[in-house]
């Protein structure tokens, strides 16, 4: 990777950064804050501690605290600004502007699209890497500038996911029919689909016509009713197979899918269940 780097004042330090794809340089901890703004059009990310899939672009900002372990691994190559700004500085700035001590403690912030912090980065960047750079008086200023930033950040995050392709919402489909006895959590299927969990949602109920909870126990009864109707295992046994944590779930969820519980169903179920108590 190749760094270029200049016009350093006291309290920050600025480089623009060409990456590799990969593992984020930024994985491990440092003593300075670390503020990078994505440089390159689209680059598919993904999250190192939950595996949260996403496509930066420029202009996108991750904020990373002093001593946090944060990165993502990079599909392809790309180029960022990184700026480490001590600790020291924000804390200074936070008390010239009579804020309490705690707003001076950063916490992590991804893909956070701050249209003032934005153009604070940008300015640097240009700045550092234009021919006639206005030098240390004109970086001093953005200093002060980015600290003040950095203690009043939007909320506002960046959506710039891919739209959810027919095959990948297959995919969870048919994860979701192979693992019908195992938990399955909304968190765990957005990974699988490669997005986050409310893209997931949207997507998946325009397909489904249901939200994907409702679809997983739609499934699951469709699953019991496959295995009761074969009759050979007992309702504990079904209702384990199907996910459902015990015969009574199992079939409140039947009567609310179907309008009929498993001893309605099947003749002899209800013989079955009086056997096994």
């Amino acid at each position: 990777m190749n760094h270029a780097t200049s016009g350093n004042v006291p309290g920050i330090q600025a480089r623009r950064r060409q990456e590799q794809a990969g593992p984020s340089a930024g994985a491990a901890p440092l003593d300075s804050h670390r503020v990078v703004l994505h440089l390159s059009s689209a680059t598919s990310t993904a999250c190192r501690k939950t595996g949260y899939r996403a496509v930066r672009v420029r202009g996108d900002i991750d904020i990373i605290p002093a001593q946090v372990l944060d990165g993502f691994d990079a599909m392809t190559d790309y180029s960022s600004l990184e700026v480490l700004v001590e600790p020291a500085l924000v804390t200074r700035v936070a008390d010239e502007l009579e804020l309490p001590p705690s707003r001076a403690r950063l916490t992590s912030v991804h893909l956070l699209r701050d249209l003032r912090l934005q153009n604070i980065l940008f300015a640097l960047d240009a700045d550092i890497h234009c021919d006639a750079p206005y030098g240390e008086a004109f970086r001093d200023g953005l200093e002060t500038s980015l600290a003040t930033a950095l203690l009043h950040p939007t909320t506002a995050r960046a959506h710039h996911e891919p739209p959810l392709s027919t095959r990948a919402l297959e995919r969870v489909a048919q994860y979701i029919d192979a693992n019908l006895d195992r938990p399955l959590t909304l968190t765990r299927l957005a990974i699988i689909a490669g997005v986050s969990r409310s893209s997931l949602q949207r997507a998946f109920t325009r397909w489904k016509g249901l939200p994907v909870h409702q679809y997983v126990v739609h499934r699951r009864v469709d699953r019991a009713r496959t295995l009761l109707l074969q009759g050979r295992d007992s309702l504990t046994d079904v209702a384990l197979m199907a996910g459902f944590s015990h015969p009574s779930h199992m079939a409140r969820w039947m009567r609310r899918v179907l309008g009929t519980t498993p001893t309605e169903l099947v003749p002899g179920a209800r013989q079955r269940a009086a056997a096994q108590n």
